[in-house]
């Protein structure tokens, strides 16, 4: 796993950008929704509608709480959207180096595994991959290959698998005590 920091956070334009979009979109309509619920809970308050029209203390008393509360969620919001660019950079990273790595592997033909950060997501996303290139790298060998070097390693692998028991082993070398003797 890399473990080194991303020194941008602000990495996929087109998917981090849409978040963000969708976040100010959101943020806008909580704040008009709240703005709106604000002042129906007054209507229900004061005596009805009487108390928007002409000159009264109702929208005197109510308009600053509005303006504090769209001012303070203004102050909040650039920590919000820092805080969403950092955290989609998590998955929005992997993907962009996912992205760039099959480019390199399609123009020069060589398949290398793929590394992600320890905070990073999508690390079953890299396991399949590297699984991948791990096995079309065996077969790329294997092809190569002569017949009989391609024998005697399937040969070395069974062994090195399926190790002879110490019976088999102590068999034979009764057998070469009794040769040498």
């Amino acid at each position: 796993m890399s473990t080194h920091a991303r020194q941008h956070k602000f990495v996929d334009s087109k998917v981090q950008g849409r978040l963000v979009g969708l976040f100010v979109r959101c943020w806008a309509m909580s704040l008009v929704t709240a703005g709106i619920l604000t002042v129906l809970g007054w209507m229900f308050i004061t005596p009805g509608l009487g108390g928007f029209i002409g000159p009264n203390e109702f929208m005197s008393s109510i308009l600053p709480m509005v303006l504090v509360g769209a001012v303070a969620s203004l102050l909040v919001m650039p920590f919000m959207l820092w805080k969403m660019v950092c955290d989609t950079n998590r998955f929005a990273g992997p993907l962009l180096r996912f992205r760039r790595h099959l480019r390199e592997a399609a123009d020069s033909g060589e398949l290398v595994p793929i590394e992600f950060r320890d905070e990073d997501d999508w690390h079953d996303l890299a396991n399949a991959f590297n699984d991948l290139v791990s096995r079309i790298n065996s077969e790329r060998l294997a092809d190569t290959m002569s017949p009989e070097f391609r024998e005697q390693l399937d040969r070395s692998i069974a062994d090195s698998i399926h190790p002879q028991s110490e019976a088999e082993l102590s068999d034979e070398h009764s057998d070469e005590l009794v040769v040498g003797a």
